[in-house]
């Protein structure tokens, strides 16, 4: 089987997308796609079924695929299809995300709160953060209804601030549970 030889050159993939100059849109583009499949369970099952033709599953992509996404998006997922790690998506889209961080000098994240923040909301945080870590940064946004209330941000660097009811509950406990 096929699993076996598969492995993928992630900085040959960010070359390849920057010389076509769509390394950003690309980043955009595997990002959105693994959040997808992490939201749409259905979806996630019929991408993943070794069942299920590989050619029948890159025209349904392609069907389902917003006009104007690149091409490099398409070899990236028709690869991953055609050797049957369609698994691995949110690794793939997570590590261009770092290839691109790097490269670039932009400081991903995603924030999680309970309610959907404002676009305005969205920019102040974004500034503030920006201020934050000394560079530029591109915060991705989504509901995560286990919060209190709040938000949570997580960061590609690996830094995290919780600044969620959730959080701020458990150093309390932690502090009076301490003495």
């Amino acid at each position: 089987m096929l699993r076996s030889n598969f492995c993928l050159n992630f900085e040959q993939i960010y070359e390849e997308a920057k010389t076509a100059q769509v390394a950003e849109k690309l980043e955009d583009e595997l990002a959105s796609f693994a959040e997808l499949i992490s939201q749409q369970y259905e979806f996630k099952i019929f991408l993943e079924d070794p069942r299920i033709l590989a050619k029948l599953k890159k025209q349904r992509l392609r069907e389902l695929a917003a006009p104007g996404m690149t091409s490099n998006f398409f070899a990236v997922i028709d690869m991953l299809i055609d050797f049957g790690r369609e698994e691995l998506v949110a690794e793939v889209a997570s590590q261009f995300t770092r290839e691109f961080s790097k490269e670039s000098g932009v400081l991903f994240g995603r924030v999680s709160s309970v309610v959907s923040i404002s676009s305005e909301g969205q920019k102040k945080l974004a500034s503030v953060m920006a201020k934050i870590e000394n560079r530029p940064i591109h915060l991705r946004y989504s509901n995560d209804g286990t919060l209190l209330g709040g938000f949570f941000i997580r960061l590609i660097n690996g830094r995290v601030w919780d600044l969620s009811l959730r959080g701020k509950l458990n150093e309390l406990k932690t502090v009076l549970f301490e003495k």
